[in-house]
């Protein structure tokens, strides 16, 4: 018990943590737009970006073995590119969806 006049009889405790703060689902497409993948950092869906960093090359690298002519090679960015985009627009949406801490500002 405080002797100060002044001091409130009593004081809330304060919240310690800090708020989280949802991501933005365009943000995270115009990201993915960019740079395939991005979207899924931005959202919090690290393992996807992981899934998706190992298994791109090695899909290019079974494709470049496998096709006779040059033009397959697109077929990867083509075929992935929407899926990935609008992937990292859901993941997004999710509720327990966070933005990584250093972006919290």
């Amino acid at each position: 018990m405080s002797n100060n006049p002044y001091s409130p009889p009593y004081a809330e405790p304060r919240e310690t943590t800090r708020p989280r703060i949802r991501p933005r689902p365009l943000v995270a497409l115009a990201l993915s737009l960019v740079a395939l993948g991005s979207g899924y950092y931005y959202a919090g869906a690290r393992w996807r970006l992981v899934w998706l960093a190992v298994a791109f090359p090695l899909l290019l690298a079974a494709i470049a073995l496998l096709a006779r002519f040059t033009v397959w090679i697109w077929a990867p960015f083509l075929l992935l590119t929407p899926f990935v985009c609008i992937d990292g627009l859901l993941q997004a949406r999710r509720p327990d969806a966070r933005r990584p801490p250093w972006l919290e500002m």
